[in-house]
């Protein structure tokens, strides 16, 4: 987990909330339906579950940090979560984008890894807010 604070695309076992999903993926029969006999809660697992089954790899892009509102009283952490992400964009923003170059030294360059998800049946979640 704490690889997931740098900036970088990283391979997930799954993720929910605001989600890109290839035209591909969604054409081989991933879906957010519910699948009988699973007993995980949430249509974003029966997603990801359905993904690993065919083969298609989860990433997540934590460039820009996703803030995951479920409940009204999650509304309190979005003053919180606007202050820590402008302020690595006033410092410069470029630093947060080094430390994930920098944290994936002696492997694939971030751009590399980025054309990696591309070119694979990729679901990545997004960087807005939902």
């Amino acid at each position: 987990m704490a690889k997931l604070q740098l900036p970088g695309i990283y391979e997930v076992g799954g993720l929910g909330a605001c989600t890109l999903i290839s035209r591909r993926a969604i054409s081989s029969g991933v879906s957010y339906d519910m699948i009988r006999n699973i007993s995980y809660w949430g249509e974003d697992r029966h997603f990801c579950i359905r993904a690993a089954a065919l083969g298609i790899p989860l990433y997540v892009d934590t460039h820009y940090p996703a803030l995951h509102l479920y409940r009204d009283s999650d509304l309190e952490k979005v003053a919180d979560y606007i202050r820590q992400t402008t302020a690595g964009l006033a410092a410069g923003g470029d630093s947060m984008e080094k430390a994930g170059r920098e944290a994936a030294a002696g492997s694939d360059s971030m751009e590399e890894t980025g054309r990696k998800a591309l070119r694979a049946d990729l679901v990545l979640p997004t960087a807005v807010t939902c």
